[in-house]
């Protein structure tokens, strides 16, 4: 990617030189490629960039309960802080900057409303692997944990960390094999429940998928590193019907786009996209109805609806849409303020039973490019 220093300029309001753009307080701080501390003065590898952590400034502390009365309060922030840059100073260091979205990220791939023993699973829009490469990590990444912490909406935690919260080792970070899921154990009561991800080097020798509470009798060795506000969801415990238990209503089997998205463009948004019905054919839940929507993020004015289309699901049904199609423009040359032409699309499906009304929904977001 050729970097002009004109354009990136004018997209942070800076003045054009390079010093100016690379302490700018516009540069997007979720980018894990962005103007970062380091003493060379040539282009960075990729092992230098990891070395200096990105860029960013991590805060860690000795129990998890600690870590999330910081998230709650007003220093949350200071957390993961974007190091105020030195020089020397590098233009190469926007090569594959990323202002549009966030590189954090969490939902759930499928329903938020789950029973004990369900299982519920995680999405998420960064690169787990690539943090384990940073220089904090360094001596111990053979056992960092990535882990769970989950807690009922609602509590507030004070500074000593006197108040309980479930832990659930989700998988070491070496074993990472893009699959986050935790099963909910019998010792959560119905209600509502934060969860939040974290990494962890104090809960050596757990087992994958182990639970353990936590309160003020219980002493937790090890640093806890937390990960952005943005990795936070919110589930529901009940006691109610709801899925097959370890089972979807639904899956999407296939997502992909096309054709390319012109900056400003007439011509029709077109997804090819197929669900198939999960349920097998002994369940009485065989009729579905699906809700499917499409939006992009324009940083100037959120979250712009495209379009939307219902269709049914009948019990062992496979579906393919064609040419969801959006009427409209996409001014995005000068109101969205892409990088290089790129715009991300969300999926958003809802998929209701008719017979018992139980829902899942599920989000998937795709990076699509401008051609000219």
């Amino acid at each position: 990617m050729s970097i002009e220093l004109t354009k990136i300029a004018m997209q942070l309001g800076a003045t054009e030189d390079v010093a100016s753009v690379c302490q700018s307080p516009n540069i997007a701080k979720w980018s894990f490629y962005k103007p970062v501390n380091h003493e060379s003065i040539k282009a960075l590898t990729l092992q230098q960039i990891r070395s200096v952590n990105d860029g960013f400034t991590l805060f860690t502390f000795n129990n998890p309960s600690r870590m999330i009365y910081e998230l709650q309060n007003p220093n949350a922030s200071t957390i993961w802080s974007y190091a105020d840059r030195t020089g020397p100073f590098r233009l190469t260091d926007f090569e594959n900057y990323n202002s549009q979205i966030l590189d954090f990220g969490l939902s759930f791939l499928n329903t938020s409303s789950v029973r004990v023993g369900d299982s519920l699973k995680f999405s998420y829009n960064f690169d787990i692997p690539s943090l384990l490469q940073w220089a904090y990590f360094e001596g111990v990444r053979s056992y960092v944990d990535i882990v769970a912490l989950v807690y009922e909406s609602g509590t507030q935690f004070d500074a000593g960390g006197t108040k309980g919260c479930w832990v659930c080792k989700i998988v070491s970070m070496v074993d990472f094999d893009e699959n986050l899921s935790i099963t909910i154990p019998s010792g959560l009561s119905d209600g509502i429940y934060e969860v939040r991800l974290a990494f962890s080097t104090a809960t050596t020798g757990w087992n994958n998928g182990e639970w353990q509470y936590y309160n003020s009798s219980v002493s937790w060795f090890g640093f806890w590193y937390a990960l952005p506000e943005q990795c936070k969801a919110t589930f529901n415990v009940s006691g109610t019907p709801g899925p097959t238990p370890g089972g979807d209503l639904f899956e999407a089997v296939e997502f992909d786009n096309w054709p390319y998205m012109r900056f400003e463009f007439f011509d029709p948004l077109i997804y090819d996209l197929m669900f198939r019905n999960m349920v097998v054919l002994n369940d009485t839940r065989k009729d579905l109805d699906v809700y499917i929507s499409y939006a992009y993020t324009n940083v100037l004015n959120g979250e712009v609806f495209l379009a939307s289309y219902t269709f049914p699901l009948n019990e062992g049904d496979l579906y393919k849409i064609n040419e969801v199609t959006y009427a409209g423009p996409i001014e995005a040359a000068s109101t969205a303020k892409l990088d290089d032409g790129i715009i991300n699309i969300k999926m958003f499906a809802s998929i209701t039973d008719k017979s018992t009304h139980v829902s899942q929904t599920k989000t998937w977001t795709v990076n699509v490019e401008k051609t000219e």
